[in-house]
């Protein structure tokens, strides 16, 4: 999603389409701040991020469960 703004505009029908009320267990990554994405994967889905400020090094060692989707 490149803006959950202008998808939060969308029209009803499409949000639908493109995140099904029906499917439950969905995930965010954002390599930044979870802030937000809670209201997309709602309360079975999880988010991956990087909730601390000043983190940089290779993803698998910032976020190591990466290492097991890379």
């Amino acid at each position: 999603m490149p803006c959950q703004e202008i998808f939060d505009q969308q029209d009803e029908q499409y949000k639908e389409a493109v995140l099904p009320n029906a499917m439950r267990k969905r995930l965010s990554v954002e390599m930044a701040s979870s802030f937000g994405w809670h209201k997309y994967v709602g309360l079975d889905g999880i988010t991956m991020s990087i909730d601390e400020f000043g983190k940089s090094a290779p993803a698998t060692r910032c976020y190591p469960i990466l290492w097991i989707y890379c």
